[in-house]
């Protein structure tokens, strides 16, 4: 019988491959950019190569913040999408292992493999900055930013990476629900299939999920929406327990639901 460590680790080799190559050609990409952009904007004659040097470092950075968010987005979608192919594929369910064993490792590493992606975002992030001032000894820009952080206090910094990294959960959660909610609902009506059906049954099962987290609950909303507070109010007026709650809460129930249908009706499909 295969342990969860085993195939946890097996998942997250894979998926860890492709974050690190996204990486890898991301930081090429912004090396080149950061260095036409530098080329621009420096009249390379008369200046010394510091300056030079300096004025590429300050554009490496804001590049990598740029990429960065979208990579990080591109990365979540395409692991929710390799983690989902991995749920509906018949030759994953041969794998001499429990369902929960599978499907909680798929959902373990496919964080794992997103979690190393943001680290390694943000050592590269602060990596041009922290450079500039062992070169330099100018500490402005690694000064102010440590400083930003370091106003919101160490409680606050874990109470924000409890709620991202919770909905990020919540993300994983909700989409398996989707597929296996929708599949089985398929499954069971008499007389129809294909892609068009399963379509509108998906369809009709978002709009129940948005008319509940509206109108019935009316907390999921704002609670998704924490990541744009985040970036346009700031951490320090936002009261972040209460989500945090509530987050766990969604999960629990949601993962459980996920378990009962991949143990119970939902059916791995072949070449899927």
């Amino acid at each position: 019988m295969t342990s969860f460590g085993q195939l946890f680790k097996e998942l997250f080799r894979s998926k860890s491959k492709k974050s690190l190559q996204i990486f890898v050609i991301q930081l090429i990409a912004a090396a080149i950019l950061a260095g036409v952009m530098t080329f621009k904007a420096i009249a390379i004659q008369g200046d010394p190569f510091f300056t030079t040097f300096h004025s590429f470092l300050f554009n490496l950075t804001r590049v990598v913040m740029w990429t960065g968010f979208i990579i990080v987005l591109g990365s979540l979608i395409g692991t929710v999408s390799d983690t989902e192919k991995i749920n509906r594929s018949q030759t994953w369910r041969l794998v001499p292992a429990t369902e929960n064993t599978i499907y909680l490792s798929n959902i373990a590493s496919s964080l794992a493999s997103f979690a190393i992606l943001v680290l390694l975002e943000f050592i590269c992030g602060i990596g041009p900055m922290l450079l500039q001032y062992l070169l330099s000894g100018q500490q402005s820009m690694l000064v102010s930013f440590f400083s930003d952080m370091a106003k919101l206090g160490w409680l606050k910094w874990c109470q924000i990476l409890a709620v991202l990294a919770l909905i990020v959960l919540a993300i994983y959660f909700t989409v398996s629900f989707l597929n296996f909610s929708s599949q089985t609902i398929v499954d069971f009506l008499p007389h129809f299939s294909g892609k068009l059906t399963l379509t509108i049954v998906r369809v009709i099962i978002i709009l129940l999920i948005c008319w509940l987290g509206v109108s019935v609950t009316n907390t999921l909303l704002p609670i998704f929406n924490l990541p744009f507070e985040l970036m346009y109010q700031g951490a320090a007026k936002l009261q972040l327990l209460s989500s945090i709650s509530i987050l766990v809460i969604f999960n629990l129930f949601v993962g459980a639901i996920d378990l009962l249908f991949i143990n119970k009706s939902f059916e791995a499909k072949q070449n899927k």
